[in-house]
């Protein structure tokens, strides 16, 4: 991998299930409350000005999105390993010292960057700040790397259709921070219902 050149923060959206339990839709656009949920998270990462770099993964096209960076991990539909390690591959020439992995159906994750940033940076010992659900179980996909920690992993990894906890380090090497609720992802059109309301939401 190339050097970090940039002291900020790189984010990793991955899109590109096949959306079975949402019926085969694509959930970077499936639409609840007048928003796409891939628009929620790009206008969340607007507002957080450590962000330097945004790459969506996805096997699918997405053509309302013209002027995002975006890429598919190989084979596609490989799983979300190797759609990770496609969007850090496609960040590495400018590469943030953070690397941040959301997934596109927890819309509301984003939100959840501070406090993976505040916990990684005070904890030197880590390689990566995860949040934790209410039930205890680690959210892979709503998690802060260091980038060279991240890289030197990826290095000794076959990605393609392999579990995303291959990627994980040793227990105390990982900083687990309580979540809000906006970690939650929405795999069924069910869940959506439960999405939370708009003028009342979680802090």
């Amino acid at each position: 991998m190339a050097q970090i050149a940039h002291p900020g923060v790189d984010v990793v959206i991955l899109a590109g299930g096949q959306g079975t339990r949402m019926g085969g839709k694509d959930k970077a656009l499936i639409t609840i409350n007048g928003k796409r949920f891939l628009d929620r998270l790009l206008e969340d990462l607007a507002g957080i000005k450590e962000v330097h770099q945004i790459v969506v993964v996805s096997s699918r096209p997405l053509p309302l999105y013209p002027t995002i960076t975006l890429v598919s991990e190989t084979p596609p539909f490989s799983g979300p390993l190797a759609a990770f390690h496609a969007g850090v591959v496609a960040l590495s020439d400018h590469a943030a010292a953070t690397t941040v992995v959301l997934a596109v159906d927890a819309p509301q994750s984003a939100r959840l960057i501070p406090k993976l940033l505040t916990a990684l940076s005070a904890a030197p010992h880590a390689q990566v700040a995860a949040i934790s659900s209410p039930s205890g179980h680690l959210e892979p996909l709503c998690t802060a790397w260091r980038t060279d920690k991240l890289w030197e992993i990826f290095d000794q990894l076959e990605t393609a259709h392999a579990p995303l906890k291959a990627l994980w380090p040793a227990r105390n090497e990982i900083i687990i921070i309580q979540g809000t609720g906006q970690e939650k992802d929405y795999d069924t059109p069910s869940d959506l219902a439960e999405f939370p309301d708009e003028d009342h939401q979680m802090e």
